[in-house]
């Protein structure tokens, strides 16, 4: 059995120009109950019109019916996303009957306004161009190997560029609009968390692409991380997720319920906990 193996479910959505490949070091060390969805595909002539909220309902519609629908009720799941993929996970939760214990974030923000300057005047480009095969190749080859990604490794560079060059370009062209333009969780997403989804952020304090302009006390920050921290600081991320998944679902070493946990409510009484 690996040590961090999930004892609940996690569902991790990634960020814009990236897929399910980019939590590769987290499904090797956190086992099955990974979940990586893949996205949803966006038709042409949606990307036009398409906000952010609309296409967080098209992907709790995939998520529920590809993934959630087939776990056992009686248990706790839990969502998350790195980058783009945080905001459409807090987007969703009105959308989800069953909601998640937590929201995890990888490098993401709970509010509007968190795209640095630099990204901002590059979604100012790619608006510009208007025209996504150019912000493609730019992705591919300037961006995210060289500025983006502050790893060691070059198999973390190599696998941003190939991501990149995958990726749909048009969702591509509307993804960097819909960052920028983002204005926070809706209400209805708000009214989530009021209700007892527990949010936590784990970012990069060298992040040159998201940085919180209201950054929350209990944020953990790897101060000499950027953008994608999970993939240059794998290890410590797949610690945190770990323990996450274990406080905000109630469950100790011994993986076994906690009735007594103080962090949720809901785990003191176990018919309660039946509803997640």
């Amino acid at each position: 059995m690996r040590e961090l193996t999930l004892p609940a479910p996690l569902a991790l959505l990634p960020g814009l120009a990236a897929d399910d490949r980019l939590f590769a070091p987290q499904r090797r060390a956190l086992g099955p109950n990974l979940i990586t969805p893949a996205w949803p595909d966006m038709p042409k002539g949606m990307a036009h019109s398409q906000t952010l909220r609309g296409f967080a309902r098209r992907w709790a519609d995939a998520l529920r019916v590809q993934h959630l629908e087939g776990l056992d009720p009686t248990r706790p799941w839990v969502l998350g996303g790195a980058s783009m993929g945080g905001m459409l996970a807090l987007e969703m939760l009105p959308y989800l009957p069953r909601k998640p214990a937590a929201v995890l974030l990888l490098g993401s923000t709970v509010h509007g306004n968190g795209v640095t300057r630099s990204a901002r005047w590059g979604a100012a480009l790619a608006g510009w161009v208007h025209r996504p095969r150019v912000l493609q190749c730019v992705l591919r080859g300037l961006m995210v190997p060289t500025n983006l990604y502050d790893g060691q490794d070059d198999d973390g560079r190599r696998l941003l560029r190939r991501m990149a060059a995958e990726a749909d370009p048009v969702r591509l062209q509307w993804g960097v609009g819909a960052c920028v333009d983002w204005p926070g969780p809706s209400a209805s997403a708000q009214k989530a968390v009021a209700g007892g989804v527990v949010v936590r952020h784990l970012r990069g304090g060298a992040d040159r692409i998201i940085r919180p302009a209201h950054p929350a006390s209990d944020d953990v920050v790897i101060q000499d991380a950027g953008h994608f921290v999970n993939l240059s600081h794998r290890q410590t991320v797949n610690r945190w997720l770990f323990d996450e998944v274990m406080r905000v679902c109630g469950i100790d070493e011994t993986q076994e319920p906690r009735v007594e946990d103080p962090d949720r409510g809901w785990a003191r009484r176990p018919e309660v906990a039946a509803r997640f």
